[in-house]
């Protein structure tokens, strides 16, 4: 008579064997998506002790086996949170990192029973949002300067405010000011291809003396105003890479060169093949850039000296052409220099098995 008890009881075992088998599984899934997960993940009680925390969170926080050390900022928004009874976002800056904490509260029957803090690290987001905040106002200050002296030129000639004798000195202002303007917004443009890498040049195999020659050549007339010599020391090396932004490389820096050199001084390019790596020299001898500009001149619209730009007619965004064109052949670029004793640039691309 108990047989069928006894089965029945049998029968529920081995069903709540297999329900415990698939809680334990899914505890074990939820566990390993928890301590891999790249953002940090707290959870507190009502008494805000620490339940549980992922390794993300340990290590943001460097927390102990029992959750102390949370950041006093944090605990300054957990109250807040608990206060206001609703989610808080809190940005909190630990070392050299910027997190962003998203505190919701556990309500149980309108009772707080406890919360869950998400923390997302945001400094690259933070630095990406900032640089193109600055990038738009220095984009935006750059091209008011031109127009605004365009519009200033042409309101006093069509105001017939102009000597005759002017007309043709502010219409080269106007052109100058226009050619400038129109020169900006071309690098702008080219400088955003290279960042999203949306270039649809070519990768080839080239002979790095046929582009400092037409380098040479188009900044010839240039260099002659100021009786500056190029000097090519003749080491020609072979390279596999996108030959018309290496021309506008080593382009950019011998006319960087020429215009902040000194008259009849020089400037010097140099080949050299260190361990498979191209290092590419253009050495000077002019007015040289002070230590506190050399951290800084790679930077978009950064001028280290603000009247030779405008006089140079340089856009100050050709530094930071240079140094994109470098990264995308899997490189970089860096200057050695003194105040009155010139600089030297160096770019290091590693030599392509195509080279």
């Amino acid at each position: 008579e108990l047989q069928p008890l006894v089965n029945k009881i049998e029968n529920q075992k081995i069903t709540i064997d297999e329900q415990l088998s698939v809680l334990k599984q899914k505890n074990q899934e939820i566990h390993n998506i928890l301590e891999n997960m790249q953002d940090g993940l707290i959870i507190l009680n009502q008494d805000l002790k620490v339940l549980a925390f992922n390794k993300s969170a340990e290590k943001i926080f460097n927390l102990q086996n029992d959750g102390e050390n949370i950041n006093d900022d944090l605990m300054i928004a957990i109250h807040a949170a608990i206060n206001n009874k609703k989610p808080i976002i809190k940005q909190l800056h630990i070392e050299q990192f910027i997190y962003e904490a998203i505190i919701a509260l556990i309500i149980n029957d309108g009772q707080i029973d406890g919360l869950t803090i998400l923390i997302k690290d945001i400094t690259i987001q933070t630095s990406q949002e900032k640089f193109r905040q600055e990038f738009s106002s220095n984009v935006s200050h750059e091209l008011k300067t031109p127009l605004t002296s365009i519009v200033g030129f042409a309101e006093i000639m069509k105001n017939g405010m102009v000597d005759p004798a002017d007309v043709e000195d502010i219409a080269n202002d106007i052109y100058q000011e226009a050619k400038r303007l129109i020169n900006l917004v071309n690098d702008i443009i080219h400088l955003s291809r290279l960042d999203d890498n949306e270039s649809t040049f070519e990768s080839n195999s080239f002979l790095l003396s046929s582009v400092i020659e037409r380098v040479f050549n188009s900044l010839e007339s240039k260099a002659k105003t100021k009786n500056i010599e190029l000097i090519y020391e003749e080491n020609d090396i072979s390279f596999y890479g996108i030959e018309t932004l290496i021309e506008e490389l080593v382009f950019n820096l011998c006319d960087n060169a020429i215009s902040y050199g000194i008259d009849n001084g020089y400037v010097k390019v140099e080949l050299k093949n260190e361990n498979d790596t191209l290092v590419l020299s253009v050495k000077d001898n002019g007015i040289g850039i002070s230590s506190i500009d050399q951290d800084r001149i790679f930077e978009r619209f950064y001028r280290a000296d603000k009247s030779r730009l405008k006089k140079s007619g340089g856009t100050g965004l050709g530094l930071s052409i240079c140094k994109h064109i470098a990264i995308i052949h899997g490189g970089r670029i860096e200057v050695l220099s003194k105040p009155a004793e010139g600089s030297c640039f160096k770019v290091y691309l590693p030599l392509n098995k195509n080279s």
